[in-house]
């Protein structure tokens, strides 16, 4: 309980936007016992601890023993790149069917990177230190990053 708890709270009350106040007032405490808790120099009761675990919508289990920051972005990494390699393994297939347009699919293609790069969660990417453009240039595993790389504006 004392190594996750305190940074969890911490990390769940700025997720979603709640003030040290806000929260305590939520819970019934003193905004210093918050103060507290996310320094880990005091633990809650299991009866605060529920309800914290309530709030936020998770375990107590997950409250007290993960790193949710972690876990949630690691997660939200994992479920983001096999999506794009999803997209860019089907629309590699597409590329060399006979009758289809290299040209177009690598415009299609383009697009959905750009898509998947904006809807990406900044959080994610700025905790990793990764840019995606970057990533797709470099990525020797998947060629047509290579190829989508060398296109110019006009072939976008």
């Amino acid at each position: 309980m004392k190594k996750y708890l305190g940074s969890n709270l911490r990390y769940l009350r700025e997720k979603n936007g709640l003030t040290g106040a806000k929260l305590a007032e939520m819970l019934g405490v003193h905004e210093s016992t918050i103060n507290y808790y996310e320094k880990g120099k005091r633990y809650p009761s299991p009866r605060t601890a529920q309800s914290v675990a309530d709030l936020f919508q998770i375990s107590v289990y997950a409250l007290c023993n993960t790193d949710l920051e972690i876990t949630v972005e690691t997660e939200l990494l994992h479920n983001s790149t096999s999506l794009m390699g999803y997209v860019i393994e089907y629309s590699e297939k597409d590329a060399f069917e006979p009758a289809g347009e290299p040209k177009k699919v690598l415009c299609t293609q383009n697009r959905l990177v750009w898509i998947l790069e904006r809807n990406m969660t900044y959080t994610v990417w700025s905790a990793y230190r990764c840019d995606l453009s970057h990533y797709v240039q470099n990525n020797p595993d998947i060629p047509y990053f290579r190829k989508a790389g060398m296109l110019s504006d006009d072939e976008k």
